[in-house]
C-alpha cells in the first residue's frame, strides 16, 4: 500500500512539474511578426515556404540549428521543422501531409554536418515524389559525395572544413567554426536566400470574378447617368468655375453632361442656414 502511494506522488509531481505550455500561443511567432513590416517578402508567400533542418551528430544549442531556426525568424520565415537523423521518415511523411493539406507549399531542405546524408535522400525521395523542393543546402558536409537531384545545392562551409562536395554552389566561412556554422551571418543568408527564391515561386489560386465587399454601412458613390448631372441641380450661387481641361471625367469614367460643349462645371452651392 505505502509503494502504490509513493508511486502515486511520484506521479503527480511529474505532472505538476511539467504543467504548462511548451510555447505560448502568443508568442511562438512575435519574432516573425515583429519581422513582417521590415521583410522584402510578402506574408502570403512566406507562409508557404517551409525549412526541414536535419541535424547530425553534433550536439544541439544555442549556436546550432536552433540558432539558425531563430535567425529566420527574425527574417520572417516561423515555418522550419528542426529534427535528427533518425527522423528523416517522419520528416518526409509530415512534407506530404503538408502538401496535401497546403496547396502551393514549398520547401528547403537543411543538412548539418552527418546530417547532410539524410537530407540529401529526403530531398530526392520528395522531388521524385512531386514535393516542390527548391533547394538543398548543407552546412559542413560529412559523407555527401555530390549535390542531390533539386534545382539548387549549395554547401557552406566553415574554416575547419575538408575537400569541397562536387556540383554544388560553395560558400566558404573561414571566420566560422564547425560548431557556431548554422548560427552565422554567412549560413542565415545562404538559407534565407533559397528561401526567399522559392517564394517568389509561390502560385496562388485565381480569383473567381472581382472582389467585391459588402457591408452594412458601405458608402454610396454617387453616380450621374449620362443624361442627367449636376447642371440638373439649377444654377449655383457664387458662378461658374472654369474648367481646367475637357477631358475631366465623372465617377466611373462618365463625363459630366456639359463637359463634352466644352461648358465649365458648377460651383458647390452653400449650405442654407450656414
Amino acid at each position: 500500500m505505502a509503494g502504490k502511494r509513493w508511486l502515486g506522488l511520484v506521479g503527480l509531481a511529474t505532472l505538476l512539474a511539467n504543467a504548462g505550455c511548451v510555447t505560448c500561443c502568443h508568442e511562438a511567432s512575435k519574432v516573425g511578426y515583429d519581422a513582417g513590416p521590415g521583410c522584402a517578402v510578402p506574408l502570403c508567400d512566406r507562409q508557404k515556404v517551409y525549412a526541414v533542418l536535419v541535424n547530425g551528430l553534433t550536439p544541439g544549442g544555442s549556436a546550432g540549428l536552433d540558432a539558425l531556426r531563430d535567425r529566420l525568424a527574425e527574417r520572417g520565415f516561423t515555418k522550419v521543422y528542426v529534427a535528427q537523423v533518425v527522423h528523416a521518415g517522419w520528416l518526409e511523411r509530415e512534407m506530404a501531409r503538408v502538401c496535401a493539406d497546403e496547396p502551393g507549399a514549398r520547401f528547403v531542405v537543411v543538412g548539418y554536418d552527418l546530417g547532410c546524408v539524410a537530407a540529401k535522400d529526403i530531398a530526392e525521395r520528395m522531388a521524385a515524389a512531386g514535393v516542390p523542393v527548391d533547394a538543398l543546402v548543407y552546412l559542413d558536409p560529412a559523407g555527401v559525395k555530390t549535390g542531390a537531384v533539386v534545382s539548387r545545392t549549395v554547401a557552406v562551409r566553415s574554416g575547419g572544413a575538408t575537400a569541397p562536395v562536387p556540383h554544388t554552389e560553395t560558400v566558404y566561412v573561414p571566420s566560422a567554426g564547425h560548431f557556431d556554422l548554422p548560427g552565422c551571418h554567412a549560413s542565415v543568408e545562404a538559407v534565407y536566400r533559397q528561401m526567399a527564391d522559392a517564394a517568389f515561386r509561390v502560385v496562388h489560386p485565381p480569383v473567381l470574378g472581382p472582389a467585391v465587399t459588402l457591408y452594412e454601412h458601405a458608402p454610396v458613390v454617387p453616380f450621374y447617368p449620362a443624361e442627367a448631372g449636376p447642371e440638373t441641380l439649377g444654377s449655383p450661387a457664387g458662378g461658374l468655375a472654369p474648367v481646367d481641361t475637357p477631358t475631366r471625367v465623372g465617377p466611373y469614367g462618365v463625363p459630366w453632361p456639359g463637359q463634352r460643349e466644352g461648358r465649365p462645371l458648377p460651383m458647390p452651392r452653400k449650405a442654407e442656414g450656414l
